[in-house]
């Protein structure tokens, strides 16, 4: 009989073991990083939609606000210098 009869199939099982877990903490990386693609298009969708309705708003109302850029034009709210 061999020195190492009892411990016969012990590699198996720790293989076993080791796959299920690595498969485990794939399954959940894979979860977790979905959840979080969708959360940012989620957002994304959000702020287009806010921009595009504060767009067209200003745009009804006629106003000033580029809303690209964030800035008043100063041509609209600046007169020239008086020589």
């Amino acid at each position: 009989m061999s020195r190492y009869s009892s411990e016969r199939g012990q590699s198996a099982v720790l293989l076993t073991l080791a796959m299920t877990t690595m498969l485990g903490v794939l399954g959940l990386v894979t979860d977790i990083g979905w959840s979080y693609y969708r959360k940012e298009v989620a957002r994304a969708a959000a702020q287009a939609a806010a921009l595009g309705a504060a767009q067209a708003a200003l745009a009804s109302a006629g106003g000033g606000l580029d809303c690209s850029s964030g800035v008043y034009p100063a041509s609209r709210h600046i007169s020239a210098p008086r020589p």
